[in-house]
């Protein structure tokens, strides 16, 4: 949350992304196409390094 606190949104949202990817934290789709919609926003180039993996902790209950 420091980092928006100073403006550094895009950092947050990567930082986010990383916790997520290195915990195997399980996600719903709407969560997923969420991040995808800040990713698009941020105009954040991680898309490879985060957003893809991300895909593949999707929980279809």
């Amino acid at each position: 949350m420091s980092y928006i606190d100073f403006g550094e949104e895009p950092l947050a949202f990567e930082s986010l992304c990383d916790y997520i990817c290195e915990g195997h934290i399980f996600i719903t789709k709407n969560e997923y196409d969420q991040i995808c919609i800040f990713n698009l926003l941020f105009n954040s180039p991680s898309e490879r390094e985060f957003i893809f993996p991300l895909k593949n902790l999707i929980k279809y209950s």
